[in-house]
């Protein structure tokens, strides 16, 4: 995983050309006008970008989540969550990998915060739960997904 500013994302360039094109998009266009649901960016590699407003869960509703085929990168637009991290091998997995997901309860190793100026990336051993309230009950999320290979 990587936690950092996004004033520094153009840092991690060069890690997977699905990574690059995500970033480039980032970099590039004005996220606050993308529509809510989901916008292609490259189908070969698979690069994406969803936009969506939800409500903060409470903490017993919360789950860990992997994924083996695509990365994620998260932000928020509008609020912060709180996402918590831990390694895939730690998660009691509680819904089976299906569609590139699979769930489970784990006792974070680490939590971060996520808002307009952090970012969290993830690849297919970082299991991440998000949704964890901090400060704000409702958020606009960005979540861009990549192709790992």
């Amino acid at each position: 995983m990587i936690l950092d500013n996004l004033n520094s994302i153009s840092n991690y360039q060069g890690i997977c050309p699905a990574l690059d094109q995500c970033i480039q998009f980032i970099l590039t266009h004005d996220l606050q006008s993308l529509p809510l649901g989901k916008t292609d960016i490259s189908l070969d590699p698979i690069a994406y970008v969803s936009v969506f407003d939800y409500e903060i869960h409470p903490e017993d509703a919360r789950q860990f989540e992997a994924h083996r085929e695509l990365g994620d990168i998260h932000f928020t637009l509008k609020g912060s969550e709180m996402m918590d991290f831990c390694d895939i091998k730690d998660v009691e997995i509680t819904t089976p990998y299906v569609k590139d997901i699979e769930l489970g309860k784990a006792t974070p190793r680490a939590s971060y915060v996520v808002d307009e100026n952090h970012f969290a990336i993830t690849f297919q051993n970082d299991a991440h739960q998000v949704k964890g309230f901090h400060k704000f009950p409702n958020v606009k999320k960005i979540v861009f997904k990549f192709q790992l290979r």
